[in-house]
């Protein structure tokens, strides 16, 4: 039971962190259009976005904070609007993958 209860801790803590990474990625590789999608995040933020992960890429998502222009709330808009997309993302994919194998 324990080994279990292990097992089940660890496979959710892969499936955060690959999330977590797959969202920090998308805003180092994302285009100016794609972040302007983004609720709060206009061409000047894009652009400061941009500038900033040419210089140091995201190591994690509250590192958008370090970027001229962006406080506390428009970091966690851009925290949610990320996270969201990306684990939407990743459920399209698992329906698509399911549907093949019928």
């Amino acid at each position: 039971m324990f080994r279990e209860i292990i097992k089940i801790a660890s496979l959710v803590m892969v499936t955060t962190s690959l999330s977590f990474s797959l969202s920090v990625i998308e805003l180092n590789k994302s285009s100016k259009e794609v972040l302007m999608k983004i609720n709060g995040v206009g061409a000047k933020k894009a652009d400061a976005i941009i500038e900033y992960r040419k210089k140091t890429a995201f190591q994690n998502i509250d590192d958008v904070q370090n970027v001229k222009g962006v406080g506390k709330k428009l970091a966690e808009n851009i925290k949610n609007d990320v996270y969201k997309k990306s684990v939407k993302s990743k459920k399209v994919e698992s329906k698509k993958d399911e549907s093949e194998k019928k």
